[in-house]
């Protein structure tokens, strides 16, 4: 709307179009703060039309049918395959939706992971064979490949290679295949070519990525039983290797296509939960050495996952993490909303701890859980020896305060104060752009100039582990993300106040979200300790510098 002044109508207006392109809402946004300083006042038909907006986006887009494995924080690139390798064995092209690795980059080399185990060196033959045109049929199809797309990965994906020749020279090229076993298909191929039960069983579990060693092993045999029982069949079917059965069992159920289903992410299901008194629910994980020193994580508006890196240092570390999953996040309940809903939560939490046996721990947190943390501390400071915040975000309190922020940032909280509701369709439009590939324009608007913090953002763990906590955070509901965006929004300075356990504050001398002399200034109001600034790091420093920051943790749990 250059060139004009917004006026109400017209952002409204926006506001229901945005049913179509959700990711408008990043322009409405600007509109939005623009009205604001002109009038100062949104009103009430401003609350009930963003009110109106989300009921319909969640209408339109029910989470059941977002995708969340293609969330990705930076705009995807037009890829024509999952991975492209070049004569030299090294990657061309990847989709970072699938191969969710730092290790897995173009330029360089295959991670020796990615092969399945004792098959590399076969692989690797297969791949020069592809190269020399040995490999390949007519058409190109050099068959299948059985690959793992992270460290993590324990079952692995198969992929369709095919020999493509382009301007820099011949490259293999992978697509994800996602065979389904489904025992229709499954009855009539068994019946067709008059398979046993062990016959059957084992199409399946190859059909569905595993392995003759895994097998063995499900079925309590040994590895070279399993590999006769695949011999035997394969002679069977008149086939000569596992690929060439998957492309058998593919043809007869007429399935052999390059599927909307990628690999990238399983659905996270947290199994562990504490059954309160009152019928009430508390979701947690668990992280780090399980017999360590207790750490209560109260996660940010990311959830309460870590990556393998933090999760390792953890342990190596000596702790324990334990994160209980916020108010209105996934299996978690509440019966408050807002700054209520963390002190009814801090109130909660002892029980929840004793549960687990523990009877004294360390608080810490990062960015938007700062206020759960905070109330915590201030409530029940007999559980804890010290509290830490790792990038927290502090409470805008004054207009010093509101003045520090970039402008990015003080415009969504100057609205949300205006106008709660908002913060709901402008989350609810959000998740939607999951489906629509536009959600990193959210992302981008959040972190803009921020170079250091939108790159954190877009490592392939990190991206791992948004997907995986979307899956869990907002099933079924999308009450939690919009919570924590009131909550950060609310001026929540009461939380600070009459704090006796230590609070050490760990910032990043990089961070482009909270400036230094504004964390100076707000730890010296509270009567916090000084802020310690860790180099190297931007806001997300624990990502930045895992082992530096989880290492200061266990120091200070220590009292060293």
């Amino acid at each position: 709307m250059a060139g004009q002044e917004p006026d109400l109508e017209s952002i409204v207006a926006r506001a229901y179009s945005a049913i179509a392109r959700p990711d408008v809402f990043v322009d409405i946004l600007e509109d939005l703060s623009a009205f604001e300083n002109a009038s100062g006042d949104l009103g009430d038909r401003a609350e009930r039309h963003f009110a109106n907006a989300a009921e319909i986006l969640d209408n339109v887009y029910p989470n059941d049918r977002i995708d969340h494995s293609f969330l990705n924080t930076r705009k995807a690139e037009t890829l024509t395959c999952d991975l492209a390798i070049g004569p030299a064995f090294r990657i061309a092209q990847c989709n970072t939706g699938v191969f969710a690795a730092d290790d897995v980059a173009p330029g360089g080399e295959l991670p020796e992971w990615l092969f399945e185990p004792g098959s590399e060196r076969a692989d690797r033959q297969r791949l020069a064979d592809l190269f020399s045109g040995a490999g390949a049929d007519e058409e190109g199809f050099g068959g299948f490949f059985h690959f793992y797309t992270s460290e993590e990965d324990e079952k692995g994906w198969w992929f369709a290679a095919r020999l493509e020749q382009g301007d820099a020279g011949a490259l293999v090229a992978f697509d994800a295949v996602r065979l389904r076993w489904s025992e229709r298909s499954g009855k009539a191929f068994s019946e067709a070519l008059r398979l046993t039960e062990t016959e059957v069983a084992l199409v399946r579990h190859m059909v569905s990525g595993g392995t003759v060693r895994e097998f063995a092993e499900l079925r309590g045999r040994s590895l070279g039983t399993a590999r006769n029982q695949m011999k035997a069949l394969q002679r069977k079917l008149s086939v000569n290797s596992k690929e060439e059965l998957l492309l058998l069992y593919a043809g007869f159920v007429h399935s052999l296509e390059i599927p909307a289903e990628r690999p990238g992410i399983e659905t996270h299901h947290c199994r562990l939960h504490y059954e309160e008194e009152q019928g009430g629910c508390i979701a947690w994980e668990e992280h780090g050495d399980p017999t360590g020193h207790p750490v209560l994580f109260f996660h940010p508006i990311e959830g309460a996952l870590l990556t393998p890196e933090e999760a390792n240092a953890a342990r190596r570390h000596g702790l324990r993490i334990i994160a209980p999953w916020r108010p209105h996040h996934g299996a978690t309940t509440a019966a408050a909303h807002g700054l209520a809903a963390a002190e009814e939560f801090a109130d909660r939490l002892p029980a929840f701890l004793r549960h687990l046996g523990v009877d004294r721990c360390t608080a810490i947190t990062t960015h938007a859980g700062a206020p759960y943390m905070f109330a915590f501390a201030q409530r029940q400071p007999a559980m804890i020896d010290a509290a830490i915040g790792i990038g927290a975000f502090l409470p805008i309190f004054d207009k010093i305060a509101m003045a520090s922020l970039r402008p990015t940032h003080r415009r969504q909280i100057r609205l949300v104060r205006l106008a709660p509701t908002f913060a709901k369709v402008y989350q609810r439009a959000m998740l939607a752009t999951i489906g629509t590939g536009e959600f990193h324009r959210f992302v981008e608007e959040f972190y803009q100039g921020c170079p250091r913090e939108l790159s954190a953002i877009q490592r392939p763990g990190m991206v791992q582990m948004l997907r995986s906590a979307a899956t869990y955070v907002v099933r079924g509901r999308f009450v939690g993300t919009a919570e924590t965006m009131v909550t950060w929004s609310a001026d929540w300075s009461r939380l600070c106040s009459g704090i006796t356990v230590p609070v050490h504050m760990l910032y990043g001398e990089e961070d482009a979200t909270i400036a230094r002399a504004e964390a100076v200034r707000a730890c010296t109001h509270f009567g916090f300790g000084a802020p310690e600034f860790i180099a190297d790091a931007g806001s997300f420093v624990m990502q930045d510098q895992t082992d530096a920051v989880l290492g200061r943790v266990a120091a200070i749990a220590r009292g060293l």
